[in-house]
């Protein structure tokens, strides 16, 4: 190879290397904040769950300085899901809590996160599909500019997702981040079981294949 095209392209090589390692190092520390927020969920008492799953989500929205971080809950043998949670960053419009969302409102993303166990995840609104014309309605009107979604599963069955949305400006995704996010099971390491056995407890007419008997 020609020497000078050698030297021309050095500085480039170099500059793929530090960006591949600083997005290592973010997933690293990202994977670190799971393992201790898993860390303090082993030993919540049912009447700190609701505040410790608020302080787990204000976590990771301020690891990835997004503005708003939800968790969705799938409702099985319904056509709904909720939001049961959410973090928000200062400022920002809360959105409707335990209230019961129809799939046929985002059937694309409930699709592939829910069925198809895949991360959702748009940097632009344009990036979204032609099949995912009502989630662009939705997401625009809920000034939605960046989205991630990453499922949360427990062992064959999708629980819900975690959600980053950034409304104030758009938002690049490390990549790695989407194309395999590491598991975000903090709430099935909690001694109370998981996602359902929590919403059991907290609402005991609630019905679950997953409450011990």
């Amino acid at each position: 190879m020609d020497p000078r095209r050698i030297e021309e392209q050095l500085p480039q090589d170099i500059a793929r290397r530090e960006q591949g390692e600083e997005k290592l190092k973010e997933r690293l520390k990202f994977e670190a904040l799971l393992t201790d927020l898993s860390a303090r969920f082993i030993n919540l008492s049912p009447e700190e769950v609701d505040r410790g799953i608020e302080q787990a989500l204000k976590a990771i929205l301020d690891f990835f300085q997004v503005d708003r971080c939800g968790l969705v809950r799938t409702l099985p043998g319904r056509s709904t899901y909720q939001i049961t949670h959410a973090a928000y960053g200062e400022d920002v419009p809360p959105v409707p809590e335990r209230t019961e969302i129809p799939i046929s409102l985002n059937p694309w993303a409930y699709e592939k996160m829910i069925v198809n166990r895949e991360v959702v995840a748009f940097s632009r609104i344009d990036d979204l599909p032609a099949e995912a014309e009502k989630e662009r309605r939705i997401f625009e009107a809920r000034n939605m500019k960046s989205l991630l979604s990453i499922p949360l599963l427990s062992g064959e069955k999708t629980m819900g997702s975690c959600a980053l949305v950034s409304t104030r400006s758009e938002r690049t995704w490390p990549e790695a981040l989407v194309r395999d996010p590491p598991e975000i099971d903090f709430f099935e390491n909690s001694s109370l079981g998981g996602l359902e056995v929590i919403e059991a407890i907290r609402n005991p007419g609630t019905k679950t294949d997953d409450v011990p008997t």
